[in-house]
């Protein structure tokens, strides 16, 4: 219980800074849109780049992606939601991550060593995008092919 009450005090903004941190000091590349005000929405928060690149979207704990919505006004338009880009990303094969403060072991591992199938991160994305389960796996070299919808 204490464990689940920490991780519910984190912000998303605390875990993009540990993952951030995280990333820097294993050397990976990392990009953040800070204002984006004027950008295509729903893209995921983070793209990390070493050997593969991964995408990440950061939620605080227990809470979703945003879903794909029309928007109001006299002519309403579609607005991607990050479900949207999560799953044409994935469907591209990219490793693609829905993120949760409890996830930061996980998150670590990742970017030094690569995914595994019984991470709560990868079974959650896994889940969330309807991803059956591959038959192989290598490492990070089986990423695309764990968090990529199963190619």
């Amino acid at each position: 219980m204490a464990v689940a009450t920490v991780w519910s005090t984190w912000t998303e903004a605390s875990l993009q800074a540990f993952v951030r941190r995280t990333a820097r000091i294993t050397g990976w590349l990392v990009y953040h849109t800070a204002f984006s005000m004027k950008s295509d929405a729903g893209f995921p928060d983070l793209v990390l780049v070493k050997e593969r690149i991964v995408y990440a979207e950061l939620k605080r704990e227990n809470l979703w992606p945003t879903e794909g919505h029309l928007s109001t006004g006299a002519v309403p338009k579609w607005v991607n939601g990050q479900r949207e880009w999560l799953t044409a990303l994935a469907d591209a094969g990219a490793e693609v991550y829905v993120w949760w403060p409890s996830d930061t072991a996980d998150i670590a591992t990742i970017l030094t060593s690569g995914p595994d199938e019984e991470m709560a991160c990868v079974r959650r994305i896994r889940s969330y995008l309807g991803a059956d389960a591959p038959e192989d796996l290598a490492g990070a070299a089986a990423a695309p092919a764990l968090v990529g919808r199963g190619r």
